[in-house]
């Protein structure tokens, strides 16, 4: 018996799915009255602002603690010149 030449037949490999198109950040509200969507966009609006708001106030943190940390290094590189020692060390 001798084993078929050429590419073999049977099941396909499993194919990844297809990527999913983003979402919308606008959910269909065409089922609700004018006065429903506006409170609705509304409420999303004020969301918005809100996680813009805390993103500021997390980067303004995040450039604090970066600047006391690079203070600190220059002034632990500063105390082992004036020490005497020449090698830098990053402990905490």
């Amino acid at each position: 018996m001798s084993a078929p030449v050429g590419p073999r037949s049977g099941p396909a490999p499993p194919q990844p799915p297809p990527p999913q198109a983003p979402q919308s950040e606008m959910p269909d509200l065409s089922h609700l009255t004018e006065e429903e969507r506006k409170i609705i966009l509304a409420v999303m609006e004020r969301q918005k602002k809100e996680e813009e708001k805390e993103q500021s106030v997390l980067n303004e943190v995040t450039a604090k603690e970066f600047r006391e940390e690079e203070f600190s290094v220059v002034m632990r590189k500063d105390d082992q010149v004036f020490n005497g020692r020449n090698e830098v060390t990053l402990e905490k």
